[in-house]
C-alpha cells in the first residue's frame, strides 16, 4: 500500500513510483510504500540510469525526449487536486506512445498522413463485417484502425444511422461491446440529421468561414456567440476528431483556439470578450487595449486577410506534432515549413485550406516564412540582436508590405493565444506592454535601420519598467539584461542592478 498526503492507496500487480525522480534534480518526497503481503520491490536511481544510457546516443536521445515530455505533463497535472499514482502511470504511458521513437517502430493507422481525412464518410462495411465474419482479425483491426477516425461535422458515421444488421453484427460479439458502444456515442452527435457527404462538408465549412470574416470585418457578429461554434468554420478546432484531437494535441488545439477567438475580438473592437479569461486585478487596461486597436487598424484587414490568419493560428500548431513530423521529408521538419507540406501535400489533414483561394494560401505560406526567420518572442525577451531585424527587413522587402501587415495581424492573434482560454489569458497588463512596445517599433521595419528599431524596443520596455535610465551604453545595456532576466517590476531591476555593480569593470564593458 501507498500512503499519499494521508490517504491510503493498495496495488497489486506490477506497479512503478516517483518515476520523475529519474529524470529531476529533486524531487519532493510525498508518498510511503509498504508491503502488505509478499512482494518485490525494484529500485533504480538516475545516475545509474544515465550511466547504462551513456554508450548509446540513440536510447539517450529516446530517454531525454520521454523525459522532457514526463516532466512537462507532471508540472501540469501536479497543479490540479487529481493527481494520483494512477495518474501518474498514466502520463507515463501517454508519454510512451508519443514519443517518437515509439512511434516509428508502432505507428498508429489513424494518425499516417494519407489515412486522416477529416470528413471522410463513405466507409468499407462490407470489407468490414465479413473480415469479422471469417475471423480476420488482423484484416479487421486494419478497417477499424482506418475508418473509425469519422468526423461529427459532416455528421459522418461508422455505419449508417439505419443499417440496423450492421448494429447488430456488432453486437454479437462480446469482444465488440466497446465498439458498439463508440458507434452509439458517434450517433449522439447526428441528432436526427442524415449523413452529408464529404464534397457538401468542405462546401458548408467554406461558406460559414467567409461569412464569419465578412461578419468580423463588419462588427455584425457577436465573438462570444460565435466562439463555440468556431469549429464548424474550422474543423480542425474540433474537440473530438478534430487534426489536434488526432494527433493528441488537445493543449495546442486550447492555444489555437484561443488565438482565434482573440483575433476575432481584435477585429470586432470587442475589450470584454478579448480579457474574459482574465483576473480582474491584472486585466489588460484601457490605454493597452486603444493601442491593440490601433495596430490592428494599421494591418488594414480585409475579410480575405481575417480568413488566412484565422486558418493559420488554427493549424499552425500542428507543425509541432512528433507524429506528423516524423512522417515528413527532413527538409520539412522545422514547424513553418512542415505546415507549407500539409497545405500543399495533404489538405485533407487540413481541410480549411481549402475554404481558402490561391492568394491567400500564398499569403499563409509566405507569412510562415517570415515566422520561420524571426522569431517576435526572443525579440521581446532581448534574446534577439539588431541583425536579427535586418534579416526581417530583408525579407519584406523581397516579399513585400502587403505580407507585413498580415504577419503583424496573426502575431496579435498568435501573441494572444500563448495561454489558452476562451479570449486572451496571456495578453494582460504585465504581458501587453513588451508585445505592443515590439511589435510597433517593428512597423517602422522599412524606414529605420535594424539598430534604431532594435534599441528602441529596449528603450521603451526601460521605459515601462517605472524609468530605468537609459542615457549610457552601460544603461542600455542593463535594460536588455532586464530584459533577458524577464524583469517585470521595480523590484527585480533593483535586484539586477545590485548583481551588475558587483561585477568587475572588465565584465560590465565586456557586457
Amino acid at each position: 500500500s501507498a500512503t499519499v498526503a494521508e490517504a491510503t492507496q493498495s496495488f497489486t500487480g506490477c506497479h512503478w513510483f516517483t518515476e520523475a525522480a529519474l529524470f529531476a534534480e529533486a524531487v519532493t518526497h510525498d508518498c510511503s510504500l509498504r508491503a502488505l503481503t509478499f512482494a518485490e520491490a525494484f529500485t533504480l536511481k538516475g545516475e545509474d540510469l544515465a550511466r547504462t544510457l551513456m554508450n548509446s546516443p540513440d536510447c539517450t536521445a529516446l530517454f531525454c525526449e520521454y523525459g522532457k515530455d514526463l516532466l512537462a505533463k507532471i508540472a501540469i497535472e501536479k497543479s490540479k487536486d487529481t493527481w494520483s499514482s494512477a495518474k501518474a502511470e498514466e502520463l507515463s504511458r501517454t508519454c510512451l506512445q508519443q514519443n517518437s521513437y515509439f512511434q516509428e517502430v508502432h505507428p498508429d493507422p489513424k494518425t499516417v498522413l494519407h489515412n486522416v481525412h477529416l470528413f471522410k464518410d463513405v466507409v468499407y462495411l462490407q470489407a468490414w463485417a465479413t473480415a469479422r465474419a471469417s475471423g480476420m482479425a488482423e484484416m479487421k483491426k486494419i478497417l477499424n484502425d482506418r475508418f473509425w477516425t469519422l468526423q461529427r461535422k459532416g455528421k459522418s458515421l461508422l455505419f449508417s444511422r439505419g443499417d440496423s444488421n450492421a448494429k447488430s453484427a456488432v453486437a454479437n460479439s462480446s469482444e465488440d461491446l466497446q465498439l458498439e458502444a463508440e458507434v452509439q456515442q458517434e450517433e449522439e452527435y447526428v441528432d436526427n440529421t442524415s449523413t452529408v457527404s464529404p464534397e457538401q462538408s468542405y462546401k458548408r465549412a467554406k461558406e460559414q468561414l467567409q461569412d464569419l470574416a465578412e461578419g468580423l470585418l463588419n462588427k455584425k457578429v457577436k465573438v462570444s456567440e460565435v466562439a463555440g461554434s468556431l469549429s464548424d468554420s474550422i474543423p480542425e478546432l474540433m474537440e473530438k476528431r478534430g487534426t489536434h484531437d488526432v494527433f493528441g494535441q488537445a493543449v495546442e488545439r486550447e492555444k489555437s483556439e484561443s488565438c482565434c477567438i482573440s483575433l476575432m475580438a481584435l477585429v470586432v473592437g470587442s475589450y470584454q470578450d478579448y480579457t474574459e479569461p482574465q483576473p480582474p486585478q491584472a486585466r489588460l487596461s484601457e490605454n493597452q487595449w486603444n493601442q491593440l486597436q490601433e495596430l490592428v487598424q494599421w494591418t488594414q484587414p480585409t475579410a480575405s486577410m481575417i480568413r488566412a490568419a484565422l486558418v493559420l493560428l488554427a493549424i499552425r500548431a500542428l507543425g509541432k506534432s512528433k507524429r506528423i513530423l516524423q512522417q515528413l521529408p527532413p527538409n520539412y521538419h522545422r514547424p513553418e515549413t512542415a505546415v507549407i507540406f500539409l497545405m500543399r501535400t495533404y489538405p485533407d489533414v487540413v481541410p480549411s485550406v481549402k475554404s481558402l483561394d490561391e492568394e491567400e494560401l500564398e499569403l499563409m505560406s509566405e507569412a510562415l516564412e517570415v515566422h520561420k526567420d524571426f522569431n517576435l518572442a526572443q525579440m521581446l525577451q532581448g534574446e534577439n540582436v539588431p541583425a536579427s531585424v535586418f534579416q526581417l527587413q530583408e525579407v519584406i522587402k523581397r516579399l513585400g508590405m502587403e505580407i507585413f501587415r498580415f504577419y503583424i495581424l496573426f502575431l496579435l492573434g498568435f501573441m494572444s493565444g500563448l495561454a489558452g482560454g476562451q479570449g486572451s489569458r496571456f495578453m494582460t497588463a504585465r504581458n501587453a506592454g513588451s508585445v505592443i512596445a515590439g511589435v510597433t517599433t517593428l512597423l517602422h521595419i522599412l524606414d529605420s535601420s535594424p539598430q534604431a528599431i532594435y534599441w528602441s524596443y529596449i528603450e521603451l520596455r526601460a521605459r515601462q519598467l517605472n524609468g530605468i535610465p537609459c542615457g549610457s551604453p552601460e544603461d542600455m545595456a542593463l535594460a536588455r539584461l532586464a530584459c533577458l532576466a524577464r524583469v517585470q517590476d521595480q523590484k527585480g531591476f533593483k535586484s539586477l542592478r545590485q548583481s551588475w555593480e558587483l561585477l568587475g569593470l572588465r565584465e560590465r564593458n565586456t557586457l
